[in-house]
C-alpha cells in the first residue's frame, strides 16, 4: 500500500454483476484502508527497537503523530494493551503508559506544555523509590 502502485482490491460484484477494483494510497491508509494488524505491528515495532530506559526498559517520552483522532485513539489503546502485556506487574489493565493528546481532549494544551517539561502524567507500578521521575508516557496526537 505505501508503494507508489499503492494496494488494489477487488471488491465482490455488485447487484448488476460487475467488480470493481479500488487502488489504496498512502494518503488512504487509515481514512479508508483500516488494518488492525499493521497499527498492532507498528506499535510492536517501536516498543522492540525505541530508545529504552536501560532500568525498566519502556521507551523514552515519545511524540506518535496519528492521521485521525480515531487513529490516535487505536494507537494509544494499542500502547496500552502492549504495556500490560509486556510488564503485567508494572502496567495493569487500563493503564496509562500513553495517552492521547488531540484538540478535543479536555486540557490537551496543557498536556502538550506538561509534557515537553518532563511533568508526564504516566502511572506504573514501578517502585517509587526507586525513581525520581514519573514514567514515561508516549502521546499519540492527531
Amino acid at each position: 500500500m505505501l508503494s507508489d502502485e499503492g494496494y488494489a482490491v477487488t471488491l465482490p460484484p455488485d447487484e448488476d454483476g460487475q467488480e470493481t477494483e479500488v487502488t489504496f494510497g498512502k494518503r488512504d491508509y487509515e481514512r479508508k484502508f483500516f488494518s488492525d494488524e499493521t497499527n498492532l505491528s507498528f506499535i510492536r515495532c517501536f516498543l522492540e527497537n525505541a530508545k529504552c530506559d536501560p532500568i525498566t526498559g519502556e521507551p523514552g517520552k515519545t511524540v506518535m503523530f496519528a492521521v485521525s483522532r480515531k487513529h490516535a485513539t487505536k494507537l494509544v489503546t494499542l500502547l496500552n494493551e502492549e504495556a500490560t502485556r509486556r510488564w503485567p506487574k508494572e502496567y495493569s489493565a487500563g493503564s496509562t503508559f500513553a495517552v492521547q493528546v488531540t484538540s478535543d481532549i479536555p486540557g490537551a494544551q496543557q498536556m502538550t506544555i506538561d509534557f515537553a517539561n518532563y511533568n508526564l502524567n504516566g502511572k506504573s507500578k514501578w517502585p517509587a523509590e526507586a525513581f525520581a521521575i514519573t514514567t514515561s508516557a508516549a502521546r499519540a496526537s492527531a
